[in-house]
């Protein structure tokens, strides 16, 4: 069976979504993909997590970037290695960020005892410190790769819905603050590719480290384009 008829998500809109990322990116990660969507149990969180990383990489090879999926470098495996006249040129890592665990958790009792459930933002543990820590967490992680490598990167972030993230309110003073933030604290890290979604449609927002020891240049945009 061809690939573009593949049924890989029993959600038609999501189905669709995944193969439209698959005409961005290489065969080779398409197959990778392909494989792990059918792994995955069609309930599993995984899913769309496996699937932001999917949309990320498409967007940026729809920017013109050459892209590879989970490449191998030093012992780590980025989300995405950015190539250059077919070298590694850098790299970009997702954070998916949600509600801490037992939040959702909750959310979930209630949902199955009465097929709703009420929201409340993140009532167990601060959003804000939870947002820095999964920043910084990233930050050790691949910071020690740059080193090596000394090459630029970045980290993605994708908030989901129910965390309810605010860019300017939550995002930006984690990464500016001048005596904590992310940037500062981490100059091998060139910047945040902040994205989300609204109607089908993923809002991409870059953010540059002014202070970065080396600099990547990444678009801010939409996804897919409106032409797509």
């Amino acid at each position: 069976m061809a690939q573009d008829h593949q049924l890989l998500s029993p959600n038609t809109r999501l189905n669709s979504m995944i193969h439209l990322c698959f005409e961005y990116i290489s065969m080779e990660d398409k197959q990778r993909f392909v494989l792990e969507f059918r792994r995955l149990s069609p309930a599993s969180s995984q899913i769309l997590h496996t699937f932001r990383e999917l949309v990320l990489g498409a967007y940026l090879a729809s920017t013109g970037i050459a892209v590879r999926y989970q490449s191998r470098i030093e012992g780590r495996t980025p989300d995405w290695s950015l190539l250059k006249d077919g070298r590694l040129a850098g790299y970009v890592d997702l954070i998916n960020f949600h509600i801490d665990r037992k939040t959702e958790t909750q959310i979930e009792e209630q949902h199955q005892a009465r097929r709703v459930a009420a929201y409340w933002r993140d009532e167990n543990k601060d959003n804000a410190a939870r947002l820095y820590q999964a920043l910084q967490k990233k930050a050790q992680h691949y910071s020690q790769l740059a080193a090596v490598t000394g090459l630029p990167w970045a980290i993605a972030l994708f908030p989901e819905f129910l965390s309810a993230v605010d860019f300017a309110d939550d995002v930006l003073p984690s990464l500016v603050n001048p005596d904590s933030g992310i940037f500062p604290s981490y100059p091998s890290v060139s910047g945040l590719l902040y994205f989300e979604e609204a109607s089908g449609t993923y809002f991409f927002n870059y953010t540059p480290n002014p202070v970065a020891r080396i600099s990547l240049i990444l678009r801010s945009g939409e996804f897919p384009t409106r032409a797509a």
